[in-house]
């Protein structure tokens, strides 16, 4: 989300209240956050609260349940059908276990090869290695002007996933930054990239989705019933719809209990990704954030180009892009950040005030890792084929949102 679309207004009211419980968690983090001592993560920094704990106690209610629709299907199904609801209690309690079902998460689709990118394999292995935290089990490149950290499949394969677009506008110091806030979720216990309260979430997603009808008042229609079917189906549908609506509150009271540990994690990571990269650098990588509209313009300049000749040429674009930028423009994007408490994501607190964290906190000496310029140079021309790699899928996602 840049700063205009979140002028622009076009979010859903559940989207906005988010937001704005987002925004009112953050700023009573910041003061708690703001004074506690920089300090190595341990195997569980996020604490204990009462709202993760009712968290987790209502996420493991949504598992257990699950297993009760199975036992329930089961039960029904060895029973004498002594009348059609049995057979159909079956079947319903059989579908709500089968869309409960565990998901393996995906992982990255274009996953880079340490034969192919050495240097920046091996800095997310000193950067993990820094912070006393489980280094990443693969490296991976999107479109995305972002980057994440998250398990994915059955055996949880740690992955870091790095935009293109971002890592090309950043600067060494800063590249190091952004890898060592996303390696630092894996240290921090951040309890939403885990299976139990993320799944919990998606499982309640799911029924929610299977019980909400397609329509209202329509289900006689092109039958020989006709109306007088389609009104006898409408208390049914209602019900189906009411139960729908109150399964999908609980999954956003999930969410809101949830929020103030996300939130919690992501201050924490830039504490500990500022004793890795320096505070200058990791202030400096969150301001990037800001510039998302700028490099946008960029990527549309380019793909309009018919003459454009490949991942080099986007990448010189997209750092004249920055490099351009007036100090007052920047200066300004700084202020409507404070004004509006912008967040780069609702989960995340907004930007001004993870900035304000890191200028709370004393001097806290030397980064533990600086590039020597031989391995600067090696990470630009890494991030270079990076660019190049997502060339085209950048092109054609900007050309699709041009033309429709």
């Amino acid at each position: 989300m840049s700063l205009s679309t979140e002028r622009a207004g076009n979010s859903s009211r559940w989207d906005r209240v988010r937001r704005d419980i987002g925004r009112h968690m953050a700023l009573s983090l910041f003061e708690q956050i703001s004074r506690q001592p920089l300090m190595r993560p341990n195997k569980r920094s996020i604490p204990w609260t009462p709202s993760l704990l009712a968290a987790w106690l209502l996420a493991m209610t949504v598992h257990l349940s699950a297993l009760g629709f199975a036992a329930l299907c089961l039960v029904l199904l060895v029973q004498p059908w002594s009348n059609l609801l049995l057979p159909l209690g079956a079947v319903m309690a059989g579908l709500m276990c089968v869309l409960a079902r565990p998901r393996r998460n995906e992982g990255p689709d274009y996953p880079l090869s340490p034969s192919d990118y050495p240097a920046l394999h091996d800095l997310a292995q000193r950067i993990a290695a820094a912070m006393q935290a489980p280094a990443p089990d693969a490296l991976a490149v999107s479109a995305e002007f972002n980057a994440n950290y998250r398990s994915a499949g059955w055996r949880q394969t740690r992955h870091l996933e790095l935009g293109a677009p971002l890592m090309a506008v950043l600067s060494g110091e800063e590249r190091v930054a952004l890898m060592a806030h996303e390696i630092a979720h894996g240290a921090n216990g951040d309890p939403m990239r885990g299976q139990v309260l993320h799944g919990a979430i998606n499982s309640l997603h799911a029924w929610a989705s299977g019980l909400r009808p397609l329509s209202l008042g329509e289900a006689g229609a092109g039958t020989g019933s006709g109306p007088f079917g389609s009104l006898l189906a409408l208390p049914l549908e209602l019900m189906m719809l009411a139960c729908s609506e109150c399964i999908l509150a609980l999954a956003r009271a999930l969410w809101m209990l949830t929020l103030r540990a996300s939130q919690s994690a992501e201050y924490l990571a830039d504490r500990l990704g500022a004793q890795i990269a320096g505070v200058a650098a990791m202030r400096s990588m969150l301001e990037r954030l800001y510039l998302q509209d700028e490099l946008e313009f960029a990527v549309q300049a380019h793909a309009l180009n018919p003459s454009r000749s490949g991942g080099a040429e986007l990448g010189a674009a997209l750092r004249a892009a920055v490099h351009a930028l007036p100090a007052e423009k920047l200066q300004a994007y700084r202020e409507e950040s404070r004004a509006t408490l912008w967040q780069s994501d609702t989960s995340h607190p907004p930007t001004e005030l993870r900035i304000e964290m890191l200028n709370a906190q004393p001097p806290i000496g030397p980064p533990l890792v600086q590039l020597s310029e031989q391995e600067a140079s090696a990470i630009e021309a890494e991030v270079q084929r990076l660019l190049a790699h997502r060339e085209r899928e950048m092109v054609n996602l900007k050309l699709a949102t041009i033309h429709g």
